[in-house]
């Protein structure tokens, strides 16, 4: 970030910036240039830590909520209240809806929460009149198709699955995926997956462990390592420590760690880079490069 952007305030809710985002190390320097930094959340995130003001909110027994993610998640789902909070305000709408008041906002929607989950609805009630809240409480609502691309008409110029894409071409780019391979010997591509069970990183919240990278055989006798070994691995943006273990489920040249882990276990997002894919612009997370640095051999995890 520009230091001389004028920055002076920002506000981090249902995110984990100094968890998730590629490169967390270019983040916190891009944090750092903010004046004054507020977090809601429900635990001391490493990004909670870096602000100035944490705020506590309410976890999803204590609020009543829609929730839909088209990523994640293809179910609109209401999270029913089923307990109130400690302070009405921890519910972030009440908590906004109340500073808008203090800052004289008159735009603001000052409505229940019930009503504003109403009026954000509108717009699927339009497109199917038998989606409504009614129907969503009582059972599993979603506006995509059970089976994806069923009718096999895909959404590309030709309706076809296209594995040579003019509309790459016409982005400049090959019209055919290439695979870019590291020029080193030593220098392996960083997979970070998600886990089965989680999304995020609060599941790793009360782990005291470093984190665990998975390779396969090949590697561990290429590059002298045993299961259970701690080494470095090491990026152009930073380096971390973990845990070897050793698996046949992967294939050569590549590492697998998991999504989630925090500043104290070794984030392999200390690692990744923050570049942009060249169609869709998503971060480009596994194409990072790491080496493996073997002389943290010499130490061992306790038992």
């Amino acid at each position: 970030m520009n230091s001389k952007i004028p920055i002076k305030m920002a506000v981090i809710t249902k995110s984990n910036l100094l968890n998730q985002l590629a490169d967390v190390v270019d983040v916190k320097q891009a944090l750092d240039y903010i004046e004054f930094k507020v977090c809601f959340d429900m635990f001391m995130t490493d990004t909670a830590k870096e602000c100035d003001l944490f705020i506590p909110c309410t976890n999803t027994l204590e609020s009543e909520d829609l929730l839909y993610s088209s990523m994640m998640n293809p179910y609109i789902i209401y999270n029913e209240k089923a307990v109130n909070p400690k302070n009405k305000l921890m519910d972030e709408y009440y908590f906004f809806k109340e500073l808008a008041k203090c800052l004289n906002i008159e735009a603001y929607p000052r409505v229940s929460k019930l009503e504003y989950i109403c009026e954000v609805l509108k717009p699927l009630v339009e497109l199917d009149g038998n989606i409504n809240l009614e129907a969503i409480k009582s059972n599993y609502m979603t506006i995509h198709k059970s089976i994806a691309w069923e009718d096999k008409i895909f959404e590309t110029p030709s309706k076809k699955f296209e594995l040579y894409s003019n509309d790459a071409i016409l982005d400049g780019v090959n019209p055919i995926p290439i695979y870019i391979k590291s020029n080193k010997r030593n220098e392996y591509r960083l997979l970070t997956n998600h886990y089965r069970d989680s999304i995020a990183s609060q599941h790793m919240m009360d782990k005291e462990e470093i984190a665990k990278a998975y390779i396969n055989e090949e590697m561990a006798d290429r590059e002298g390592i045993k299961n259970n070994d701690i080494v470095k691995l090491v990026s152009k943006n930073g380096s971390i420590k973990v845990q070897i273990t050793i698996s046949d489920s992967l294939g050569d040249n590549t590492i697998l760690m998991y999504a989630g882990w925090w500043k104290k276990h070794g984030n392999p997002n200390v690692l990744t880079y923050s570049g942009i894919s060249d169609m869709g612009g998503q971060v480009t997370y596994n194409e990072t490069f790491v080496e493996i640095d073997k002389w943290v051999n010499r130490v061992k995890q306790q038992p």
